[in-house]
């Protein structure tokens, strides 16, 4: 084992017959940014196995507190439910995008053609406050009907 910055760790990697071992989450950015092409292609193998580095998470409470149960059962759900892998693959790739934005003016032209080719677009607000209307719209309705009944009777 030995020590080297992690340009130069990356750079072993590249050149063949060498393996470097590292943090998951501190690696990932930078492979990201550096040496993945814009078609999502990378060189550099990063093993889908995880290892935790710790048995768990620590959480203090005061002894009797209400709401320590509501607490440990949502981060369970979080943890179960892969929102927190989510999470950090969507910081990562925001992470990404902002140092994307540093280069030139016609990288990002052929970025921008590139996700329209492509036709999936994440939705947004915009795309659903139609469903909201009708939500409220209903909603509003209803209490209309409850207002009718409850005069009525």
């Amino acid at each position: 084992m030995q020590y080297a910055p992690e340009e130069e760790q990356f750079r072993r990697v590249l050149a063949g017959g060498y393996s470097y071992i590292t943090f998951k989450f501190p690696a990932l950015p930078s492979v990201a940014a550096t040496y993945t092409n814009k078609q999502g292609y990378t060189p550099i193998h990063i093993s889908r196995t995880e290892y935790p580095p710790f048995a768990g998470d620590g959480w203090g409470f005061r002894i009797g507190a209400p709401y320590r149960r509501c607490i440990s059962r949502m981060m369970f759900r979080l943890k179960e439910g892969g929102l927190i892998n989510y999470w950090l693959d969507d910081v990562i790739a925001n992470h990404v995008r902002n140092t994307a934005n540093t280069r030139d003016d016609e990288e990002k032209t052929q970025d921008k053609n590139l996700q329209a080719e492509e036709g999936q677009r994440v939705l947004g607000l915009d795309h659903l406050q139609g469903a909201f209307y009708l939500l409220f719209l209903g909603c509003g309705v209803a209490f209309v009907f409850l207002l009718v009944e409850n005069l009525a009777h």
